[in-house]
């Protein structure tokens, strides 16, 4: 994504694409720019991704920025979504507004949102896996385990915690915890009977 495509100092994602990093550039900005066309959209992917999964710095940024104001019940789009990040200290320069700008004019529609989330969210994991890689390699230039079935051992509790999700966000901020809390409200209140669970007929075993 060269610079003089308008995208001033984002022009370095070209050079961050062709690196091995597993990560989706089209796939970040096609979920912000697909809140950004259809604002409740946001809340088919609560739940899937957070903003850790994002890869790109600024993209994670922004990503909190919309949480805050889905929280707020404010509207998210260019306007309110800059004005956010400006009182938050994040955005310092322009080339961040353009580039929102840019992100919303990224997707036709928000129609597949839920895919571009996964995508996200499959390369987030790749990169643990990368991480847990790493940190056995450290384990058996350590010497710290006696035996090589002990670092296998090890090696397996990590990767077993990663298939059941157990690592699946490194943390979760704060604005991201209210969204799912508010979001788990909303389906109680649609459904009273998930509160108890479904009803059998029988009063004292309800």
């Amino acid at each position: 994504m060269p610079s003089d495509n308008g995208y001033g100092n984002y022009g370095q994602f070209s050079e961050l694409s062709q690196k091995k990093v597993p990560f989706s550039l089209e796939a970040e900005q096609s979920v912000l720019g697909s809140i950004l066309i259809d604002p409740s959209s946001i809340d088919k992917i609560i739940g899937i991704i957070g903003s850790t999964d994002f890869y790109i710095e600024d993209h994670a940024k922004i990503f909190l920025a919309m949480n805050e104001l889905f929280l707020s019940s404010k509207t998210i789009d260019v306007v309110t979504l800059i004005d956010t990040l400006s009182k938050q200290g994040v955005l310092k320069e322009r080339d961040l507004a353009e580039y929102i700008k840019l992100i919303a004019q990224s997707v036709p529609s928000a129609e597949n949102i839920i895919d571009y989330a996964k995508i996200v969210a499959e390369k987030s994991l790749l990169r643990k896996v990368l991480a847990s890689a790493e940190d056995i390699e450290s384990l058996v230039y350590s010497g710290e385990y006696d035996n090589a079935r002990s670092v296998v051992e090890a090696s397996s509790e990590k990767f077993m915690q990663l298939m059941q999700g157990a690592e699946s966000r490194d943390y979760v901020h704060i604005r991201e915890a209210l969204v799912l809390t508010l979001k788990h409200l909303r389906e109680l209140s649609q459904n009273p009977e998930g509160v108890t669970g479904t009803k059998t007929g029988y009063s004292d075993l309800d």
